[in-house]
């Protein structure tokens, strides 16, 4: 069997419905081994009638250790809905690390900040601060 690798660049396009969203558009692009050291940026579009949104996701690999990465996220997004208007920013890092063959661990930071209009309460911004973590375990017969 050889192995071969993959094409760097792909993109992908849908056309969606939901209920809270409405019909929409969407998008996604993604390079991998972008700086020739395996890392991949994704980027995907949203475009739906009550939502519009651009977002991204960067992971490193072997940051600082061979066994770990990095993975840099940010999102921009615009809701108009019948209650409310709503434009959010969405940045966060997180630093994963293979603990042994089966088990995956990660700590990050993330941040989220809203400038929202409703009809009730006015202008108001949120802002809100987050530190995820998360412990995985895997049991895949093989990895494809």
């Amino acid at each position: 069997m050889a192995v071969k690798e993959r094409v760097a660049r792909t993109v992908g396009a849908g056309v969606n419905y939901s209920t809270d969203k409405g019909f929409g558009v969407s998008g996604t692009w993604e390079h991998r081994n972008l700086l020739g050291s395996a890392e991949k940026l994704n980027a995907d579009l949203t475009l739906a009638e009550m939502e519009q949104s651009l977002g991204g996701t960067l992971r490193i690999p072997a940051f600082l250790r061979k066994d770990q990465l990095l993975a840099l996220s940010s999102r921009v997004k615009h809701e108009d809905t019948n209650l409310y208007i709503a434009d959010t920013f969405e940045g966060s890092a997180t630093v994963e690390r293979r603990l042994s063959r089966r088990l995956n661990s990660g700590v990050g930071v993330g941040y989220v900040l809203t400038n929202s209009e409703d009809v009730i309460t006015g202008t108001n911004q949120y802002a809100l601060l987050s530190f995820p973590t998360f412990l995985e375990y895997e049991d895949r017969k093989s990895v494809v």
